[in-house]
């Protein structure tokens, strides 16, 4: 870092620096420290005075330049492959990604973010975790000295017993126990040594990540942040592979031959038992949840199937409390210009307040399509946040999450499936969409955090409040809430699974309902008549929505009871049942086709027929009237209306 002020080289000016504007990244002198002051843009930015800083530390404040390109900035950052580059590299390497942003833009408000502040947790959760290592082996370090102690005085009684020439023998026993000492202290000390050069580490990293979060500019904080997740969870990984602390047990057996034909007065043995760790959890670690096996080992003998009609009533029934309509209108932006609109999908999720989260897929009809020309159409998909009460929904904020180029051809529907699940205990939601991508969205602010590309599609979502976990094929993938893999094991099939009590997972398989332990074996399964959709409350209750109604099912009773009826045409059109785990409060999405109506005009693709007209042959397609004298592979290139079904989605709230 040069020590002249800045906008005085740029008036080739030469003066010395005083102090350092973190915000514009620029030395200044004392005069134009009051400059700056004065200014009414920079009145309020972050200045450190020099004399605080050395120049070790002045030079983590400064954006670092590229690897590759020397002089050049890293200053962008492309979301797709989650690097941050430089201009050069931008345009070299990454020329072809969409998702490219400035450095700048996404470190704003970065001190207050999750990202940072889960940054700080983890750096603490690993340092603490190292401390519990380091205590647990200074433990058995001392548990090895007491043991030495009293296996010696064991043996000094035996020795008592036997004659002079015994005490050969008797050093024998010493130097192997002496040994066995030495090998267990090596050992110990070597794992303690590394601990403490990687707890020295991380604590650099720390006071480091500390004094740049107060000096330093927010695309500074960013470019750090973004660096020490990958060191980060090298550091998690080498904890993981640290094994258990083994509890050294010595133990000394006396010799019971013939004094004159014993060839040793005693044996050491030593025995590892591996002991509960009180090493702390960090967030790669993978949980493990073995608490009700019991009960639901006596529950599976008891009950091997189930049938609504088994048990008495004692289900308080639901009741239908409120209708909402959703509007189209709400996931496309508020200045879009468009002819009309169609609303084809939407999922929702319900945070643990009086909010809903709701990402619609709508299909827009552009406004400027000329009259008897192909229609332009783009898919739009939105997430929206609403306050629910008892009068109904308000539309608090909502942002477009993607929105695919015009297209003049018909679209398949059926491949776009939505994911969405609110993170408990947090502001933060996973969004699933177009089989394979998968972003984490602030639900206050409603901005994305980051964005993944999965290396696999996705068939169900759910979320504990350390975890990301997505079902795919035969496959469970286990994320953390930074976006990195943690586990993966083998699944069933599912179309919907969610966390139950204990760690179990409530799963729906086809139409049959499956129970399952976190080991994924099967506790029990259900195959109510047509089940459509499952949902569960904070008690571990859990709601089968079915062809006639809702069924209640108690996992621990085994029992079930019918708890609300519906008709047929609302169990067609059932998209979803989503549970409020806090107000105890059913959300029944249902979607239903009002009529059909033109939605633009597409290629006719007819067959064409030919006919005379004038000692003339002409073609004509019978479904849209177009005539031509010529045609290509008998295919009409004419237009016709596109009639699609026009869709309204309803939400039926239930209480008990």
């Amino acid at each position: 870092m040069e020590s002249i002020c800045n906008p005085c080289e740029r008036r080739n000016i030469v003066s010395k620096l005083t102090h350092w504007c973190s915000d514009c990244e620029d030395g200044l002198c004392e005069k134009c420290l009051k400059d700056h002051r004065a200014i009414k843009l920079t009145q309020h930015h972050h200045v450190t005075e020099m004399t605080e800083l050395s120049i070790e530390k002045a030079k983590l404040l400064l954006i670092p330049e590229c690897d590759k390109h020397p002089g050049c900035k890293e200053d962008f950052i492309c979301l797709e492959h989650d690097l941050i580059c430089c201009h050069t590299c931008l345009q070299s390497d990454h020329k072809d990604c969409n998702q490219v942003s400035n450095v700048n833009i996404l470190a704003k408000g970065i001190r207050k973010s999750e990202m940072y502040l889960a940054n700080r947790r983890t750096m603490q959760e690993v340092r603490k975790a190292m401390k519990g290592i380091d205590e647990e082996r200074q433990s058995a370090k001392e548990g090895v000295i007491k043991q030495q102690q009293r296996i010696r005085m064991e043996i000094a009684n035996t020795k008592s017993k036997f004659m002079e020439h015994i005490n050969n023998l008797e050093n024998v026993l010493l130097h192997e126990l002496s040994k066995i000492e030495k090998e267990n202290n090596i050992l110990i000390e070597e794992e303690i040594t590394a601990l403490l050069k990687t707890e020295k580490e991380i604590k650099e990293d720390e006071q480091i990540l500390q004094f740049i979060a107060n000096n330093g500019s927010e695309s500074r904080l960013f470019s750090f942040l973004k660096k020490q997740r990958r060191k980060q969870e090298n550091t998690i990984g080498l904890l993981e592979e640290i094994p258990p602390a083994s509890k050294v047990l010595i133990k000394f057996g006396e010799a019971s031959h013939e004094l004159d034909a014993i060839k040793a007065i005693g044996f050491i043995s030593v025995h590892y038992e591996i002991v509960n760790s009180g090493k702390v959890r960090i967030p790669s670690t993978n949980e493990k949840y073995h608490n009700n096996a019991a009960q639901t080992n006596s529950n599976q003998r008891r009950h091997t199937s189930l049938t609504s009609t088994e048990c008495l009533r004692h289900f308080p029934m639901l009741k239908e409390t409120l209708q909402i309509q959703l509007d189209p209108k709400d996931f496309v932006e508020r200045n879009e210009k468009y002819r009309k609109l169609n609303l084809i999908k939407v999922c929702l999720a319900v945070k643990n307040d009086n909010y809903l989260l709701i990402v619609g897929h709508v299909n827009i009809l552009e406004e400027h399509t000329e009259e008897n020309k192909l229609s332009k159409y783009k898919n739009n998909y939105r997430v929206v946040k609403y306050m629910f009460d008892d009068k109904g929904l308000t539309y608090i904020n909502g942002r477009n999450i993607y929105c695919d180029l015009y297209y003049e051809s018909n679209y398949n529907y059926d491949h776009d499936k939505m994911e969405l699940s609110c993170i408990p205990k947090s502001t933060q939601a996973v969004l699933l969409y177009q089989t394979r991508r998968f972003e984490l969205l602030d639900s206050e602010s409603m901005e994305r955090q980051w964005c993944l590309e999965l290396g696999h599609e996705f068939k169900a979502l759910a979320t504990d409040e350390k975890f990301i976990y997505i079902a795919s094929g035969d496959m469970l993938y286990k994320y953390n809430r930074i976006g990195c893999l943690m586990d993966q094991t083998t699944f069933i099939h599912c179309n919907w699974f969610g966390l139950s009590l204990n760690g179990n997972f409530a799963c729906r398989h086809g139409r049959t309902f499956c129970l399952l332990k976190a080991d994924c074996s099967k506790i029990f399964s259900y195959r109510p008549a047509h089940l459509k959709r499952v949902t569960i409350d904070n008690t571990g209750n859990i709601y089968l929505a079915t062809r006639d109604g809702i069924q209640l099912l108690d996992p621990l009773k085994m029992e079930t009871d019918m708890v609300y009826r519906y008709d047929k045409k609302i169990a067609d059109g059932l998209q979803a049942i989503v549970c409020n785990r806090v107000k105890h409060t059913l959300f029944l999405i249902g979607k239903q086709s009002t009529k059909k109506e033109e939605f633009g005009k597409h290629r006719c693709n007819g067959s064409l027929n030919s006919c005379s007209e004038n000692s003339r042959t002409n073609y004509v397609c019978l479904l849209c009237n177009y005539r031509t004298d010529s045609y290509s592979y008998n295919r009409c290139e004419g237009l016709r209306d596109r009639i699609l079904d026009s869709n309204k989605f309803v939400i039926k709230v239930l209480t008990k």
